[in-house]
C-alpha cells in the first residue's frame, strides 16, 4: 500500500470510528452518575472516555494492526513493533466540559510517520462538525476548505485565551489590548485545547492563545496544529518559534494567517511575562 493509499484509508476509519465513539459518547452524557474517576492530576475520566477510546483502538487494529497506537487513557499499544506509523488519540478532549454537560470538547485521532502528521481528524460531536486534513493537502470542515473567515487585520481579530491564574500578567495584558481598541473581542471558551484550535482553523477565532505549566502531549496538539498549518495559518511560542505537534510546554499562539500573528506577537512583546 502507498503513503497516499494508506492516508486515505486513514482518514475513513477516523471518520467512521470518531462517529460511532461520540453516539456512545453523547448517550452516556445523558446518563446520571457516569462520572467514573480522577487521575492525579484531579482531571475526571468518565466512562465516555472508556468506550469512545475502546471503539477507536480497536477501528485502528482492525484496519491497521501492525501500527502503534499512544491514547490518553490505555497509554502505549503495540509498541514493540518497528513500524515508523503512530496513532494518537484523545476520545474526549475537553472531559471537564463533558462532565459540566458544557460543548467545548472533541474528539481527536492522527496518524504520524516518523514523528511528523499525516492525517489528523477533529471532531465535534454536538454539531457534527469533521475537521480533516492530511500531508500536504489542504484543512477541511465537513469537506469545505478552511478557514471560513480569515481577518487579516489585529484590529478585527476574535482572540480565544486559556491561560492558568498563574500567569495572571498575561490575562491583563489581553485585556489591555481589548480596551485600547487593538483587538475587536477577548474571550475564554475553555474547554478542550485541540476544539480551540479547530475553531482558529475554521476562523470563528483569529487567534488562541494558551500557555500550561505541564508538557501538553501530542494528543492534545497533534490534529489542532496540523489543521491551522495546513490551512496557512502559525502555531508559535511567544517568541515565535514553531511548536512540536508531538509535544510541547509553555505559552503557545496560534492564529488563523501570518499577518495576525506576527501583529499580536509584537504586541505581546511589550509586556512582560514568563511563559
Amino acid at each position: 500500500m502507498t503513503d497516499k493509499d494508506l492516508i486515505r484509508q486513514a482518514l475513513k476509519v477516523s471518520r467512521d470510528a470518531v462517529r460511532l465513539a461520540a453516539k456512545e459518547v453523547l448517550k452516556l452524557q445523558q446518563q446520571k452518575g457516569f462520572l467514573t474517576s480522577f487521575k492525579k492530576d484531579d482531571s475526571p475520566v468518565t466512562a465516555g472516555d472508556k468506550i469512545a477510546e475502546q471503539i477507536i483502538v480497536e477501528a485502528i487494529q482492525n484496519h491497521f494492526p501492525q501500527h502503534k497506537i499512544l491514547s490518553e487513557e490505555f497509554g502505549k499499544i503495540n509498541f514493540r513493533t518497528k513500524s515508523p506509523f503512530l496513532w494518537v488519540l484523545d476520545p474526549i478532549d475537553g472531559t471537564w466540559s463533558y462532565v459540566n454537560q458544557e460543548i467545548t470538547m472533541c474528539i481527536q485521532v492522527a496518524l504520524l510517520k516518523n514523528s511528523q502528521c499525516i492525517s489528523a481528524t477533529i471532531y465535534h460531536p454536538f454539531t457534527k462538525a469533521m475537521y480533516q486534513t492530511s500531508l500536504g493537502k489542504v484543512a477541511t470542515l465537513n469537506r469545505r476548505h478552511l478557514p471560513f473567515t480569515n481577518y487579516q487585520s489585529l484590529k478585527r481579530a476574535v482572540v480565544n485565551y486559556h491561560i492558568p491564574r498563574s500567569q495572571t500578567k498575561l490575562i491583563y495584558s489581553l485585556i489591555d489590548l481589548w480596551k485600547e481598541y487593538r483587538i475587536a473581542k477577548l474571550i475564554t471558551q475553555g474547554g478542550s485545547i485541540a476544539y480551540s484550535l479547530a475553531c482558529v482553523a475554521k476562523g470563528s477565532h483569529t487567534c488562541f492563545i494558551t500557555t500550561n505549566d505541564k508538557t501538553v502531549k501530542a494528543w492534545d496538539l497533534c490534529a489542532g496544529v496540523t489543521l491551522i498549518r495546513n490551512m496557512g495559518g502559525c502555531v508559535t511560542n511567544f517568541q515565535g518559534e514553531n511548536v512540536s505537534p508531538v509535544e510541547h510546554k509553555g505559552g503557545i499562539i496560534a492564529s488563523c494567517n501570518k499577518k495576525v500573528h506576527k501583529a499580536l506577537l509584537k504586541c505581546l512583546a511589550n509586556y512582560e511575562f514568563n511563559v
